[in-house]
């Protein structure tokens, strides 16, 4: 299915599904374009969004529009302004531009919470008003049995009722979605076996960092790194799942992610194990030049894989669209 990618990051579309004929990448960022551009070969273009031409849009006549805008406008930690936040004017000029190219489906990701808020509202009046059918979903890596939690809304529009598709969610996401030889069920499947202090020192945390924010962390453990138990605290037990990875993990260690014991003591998941969890393929190249900093910040606003794999497999099964 030939398909415009908006807000395209570092690829997360791309790479859960690999079956999309991406015609064009686009975003503002030239580090994401960096990551992407390591991995496909779809053109990417670095612009301002909210300024890109119809007769550009015209002429790519893709039929599916993938959508995954900055989600600080409407998150609890960030201002939540809402239609207030000047980085929502590239959102309302593509949906505008959808209303009239109409694109036979456009899917467009965000935050819990963005599906009762204004600029939500604003988006469903105009996709109604041009025709479009539409529907929630509201979906988790951890209900696949991904051992992540990165709970999404996923709004699906489509022209009309003869392209209804027909989302079919599987308890395990489809390993040759993902490209990957099984699917991985335990956080011990993602952790990187290479890294100890002596390679990576940086992901450790100091002590007083670990007691000042000891109540705050998310703390996860997997028997076979724990050299010894963390004494006096039994609220910790073996890991079944991580907490959501956020841009803001580069420089924060509350509500941006989790940490693991690992060597006597806490230390933070690297680049690639983040990557892992959100179902990148080991294939996957993160250029090293951009910084375990940058690269966080890039992972921590793209996309879950497995789920992306599961809710668009309607796109590469045609004659399952619909209902």
């Amino acid at each position: 299915m030939k398909t415009l990618e908006f807000f395209a990051g570092i690829g997360g579309l791309h790479a859960a599904c690999p079956w999309l004929d991406i015609l064009c990448a686009f975003d503002i960022d030239r580090d994401a374009q960096r990551v992407y551009q390591a991995n496909f070969t779809s053109p990417y273009k670095t612009c301002e969004l909210a300024s890109i031409k119809s007769d550009l849009l015209d002429r790519y006549q893709a039929e599916l529009w993938w959508l995954s805008p900055p989600c600080t406008p409407f998150t609890r930690k960030g201002a939540q302004k809402d239609l207030d936040d000047p980085r929502t004017l590239a959102l309302f000029h593509l949906i505008n531009q959808a209303t009239r190219i109409r694109p036979k489906y456009l899917v467009l990701e965000n935050v819990v919470g963005f599906e009762s808020s204004r600029t939500a509202v604003r988006i469903q009046d105009e996709l109604a008003n041009a025709d479009f059918e539409m529907t929630w979903i509201c979906k988790c890596p951890h209900e696949l049995q991904w051992p992540n939690r990165r709970p999404r809304v996923y709004l699906i529009a489509w022209q009309n009722s003869a392209l209804t598709p027909c989302i079919q969610w599987l308890e395990h996401p489809s390993t040759n979605l993902l490209n990957s030889p099984h699917v991985p069920s335990r956080l011990a499947e993602l952790i990187d076996r290479t890294i100890n202090r002596d390679n990576h020192p940086w992901l450790w945390l100091d002590e007083s960092t670990c007691e000042r924010f000891k109540h705050a962390l998310d703390r996860v453990m997997i028997p076979d790194l724990v050299s010894y138990g963390v004494s006096g605290d039994p609220s910790i037990a073996e890991a079944t799942t991580t907490a959501c990875f956020a841009s803001g993990y580069a420089t924060s260690i509350v509500r941006s992610g989790s940490v693991i014991w690992h060597e006597k003591g806490w230390r933070k998941f690297s680049p690639r194990e983040v990557a892992n969890l959100l179902g990148f393929p080991p294939s996957f190249s993160l250029p090293g030049e951009l910084g375990p900093k940058r690269l966080w910040q890039l992972l921590g606003n793209s996309l879950s894989l497995p789920v992306v794999a599961g809710l668009m497999a309607f796109t590469r099964f045609p004659n399952a669209r619909k209902v």
